[in-house]
């Protein structure tokens, strides 16, 4: 089987996933193995274009000398160069999304703040630790302290916290 019977639809085939999968990415849809397919699976889009060049590297060299297509080129490759600038840090938020900020707080929050949150009493949530094998010594202590005792993370520790409501 010649390059030239599979290059092409190789490239259409890894454009469809990488295009359909970066949709639903970017209205945060999070369904299935979308991401991970995104990811891995986009190679065969680069795969393809690749061999595609290798098998039109004449033709596409003529674009070199368009000056519509020239343009087009460069502009990419400029926002592709910009894209991959830092960018500030919005002050306290670190650039990460408000989520991830409020289980940062929940996981660094001393167990006696803690507790009430989860609408636990302290006594609950250090039972429910040591029933777990953590250590608790002080109410001041927070679960990503005490996680980090065993090499685990303060989000391992929230989870055994959460109030067990319907369908869990």
């Amino acid at each position: 089987m010649s390059l030239k019977a599979w290059a092409t639809p190789l490239t259409i085939g890894g454009f469809v996933i990488s295009a359909v999968t970066g949709v639903v990415i970017f209205f945060h849809i999070n369904i299935g193995l979308v991401r991970p397919a995104h990811e891995w699976l986009s190679w065969l889009m680069i795969l393809g274009v690749v061999f595609h060049l290798a098998l039109h590297w004449k033709g596409f060299k003529g674009y070199f000398r368009k000056g519509l297509a020239l343009g087009i080129i460069l502009l990419c490759l400029v926002l592709t160069g910009a894209s991959m600038v830092p960018m500030a840090k919005p002050q306290g938020g670190g650039g990460r999304g408000a989520m991830f900020q409020a289980v940062g707080l929940l996981t660094q929050a001393p167990l006696s703040t803690l507790a009430p949150v989860l609408g636990q009493s302290l006594d609950d949530v250090t039972a429910t630790l040591k029933k777990s094998g953590f250590e608790v010594t002080s109410p001041a202590q927070s679960l990503e302290g005490l996680a980090r005792q065993q090499g685990k993370r303060g989000t391992d520790l929230l989870v055994l916290l959460m109030p067990k409501g319907k369908g869990r």
